[in-house]
């Protein structure tokens, strides 16, 4: 019996939506693709694979940050056609002088489904570049008479097997090299209070309503001891560090697919039991079903970027 997401598959495929890709491309699930990337790197280099993942990000419903002129320049850019699930909400809100709209009457949160092509590669070899990395930041920080660890925390994992891992959560994890991310395409979306996707959120509306990124910079620690002119030279030295390895670790809860090339052969596969909690005071969940959809819909775009980087894909 077929499931709803291998229907759906099917559907793709009858209608040509992987077309232009001459080698096989199986679908499997998250162990059986997790075996076939970590078999590589014992062949001496990692896989690069296109990933998507999930994480909900907070916009602000009160005026308290409200930052008006931002998001009057973002509006600008919309009309309420096709966006009549958010744009009449942020535009009653962003014009309401008088305050008489106390919070922004549309779900505090929204969904970020970011595409990653970066390289997978085994626990020991991703391990072994981190050695190196944190061997130069001990020398580096000695060299200025810093603490050996300032909020350095990549050992707090536990290792239940070969491949996977549980991180300081209790949630099963990966840690990648976001250093060697080659390009990204982030997608929003708006959801409602039971979970279910209304439809796209612009990235630009986003970042006008939520919270100003701040750029990483030199540890607290450095900035208090260090003087201007050993700080500037310690913050130049640890940005060369830091271009060369950034450790991230990615749930494979919140992965929604993923496609990868082995020997020739595409893989992929799609997260049929996503669950992404949002805020932990409102439970309330992503539905899974409209996280598939959303994970089949790149599929075809996922197979285009793993084509450029494999020159094994005819």
């Amino acid at each position: 019996m077929k499931t709803q997401l291998n229907e759906t598959i099917d559907l793709m495929q009858r209608m040509n939506l992987f077309e232009g890709f001459n080698t096989p491309r199986i679908q499997v699930g998250r162990s059986e693709m997790i075996d076939k990337i970590e078999e590589q790197d014992a062949n001496g280099a990692g896989r690069w694979v296109s990933l998507t993942y999930v994480t909900t990000k907070p916009v602000y419903n009160t005026k308290k940050n409200w930052r008006k002129d931002e998001v009057d320049a973002a509006l600008a850019d919309y009309t309420r056609d096709g966006n009549e699930h958010w744009f009449d909400a942020v535009k009653s809100f962003n014009d309401d002088a008088e305050g008489k709209i106390k919070k922004l009457p549309m779900n505090k949160a929204i969904v970020v489904v970011r595409r990653y092509n970066l390289n997978w590669t085994s626990k020991a070899s991703h391990d072994k570049a981190w050695g190196e990395y944190d061997d130069k930041m001990t020398d580096l920080r000695l060299r200025y008479g810093l603490p050996q660890k300032m909020g350095d925390n990549h050992n707090q994992r536990e290792k239940l097997d070969g491949v996977v891992q549980m991180n300081q959560t209790g949630n099963l994890s990966k840690d990648f090299n976001f250093a060697n991310v080659k390009s990204t395409k982030t997608t929003c979306y708006v959801i409602n209070d039971a979970g279910h996707i209304l439809g796209e959120f612009p990235e630009k509306m986003f970042k006008a309503m939520s919270k100003v990124s701040t750029p990483l910079g030199p540890e607290k620690t450095a900035v208090d001891m260090l003087t201007p002119e050993d700080l500037k030279a310690y913050s130049e030295a640890k940005k060369e560090l830091d271009a060369k390895f950034q450790n991230r670790n990615l749930l494979y809860d919140r992965i929604l697919s993923i496609v990868a090339s082995v020997n020739g052969t595409s893989y992929y596969y799609v997260n049929d039991a996503l669950k992404h909690e949002i805020g932990k005071d409102t439970g309330i969940f992503v539905n899974p079903q409209d996280m598939q959809k959303i994970g089949i819909e790149q599929l075809s775009d996922s197979f285009a970027d793993i084509k450029n980087f494999d020159p094994n894909i005819q």
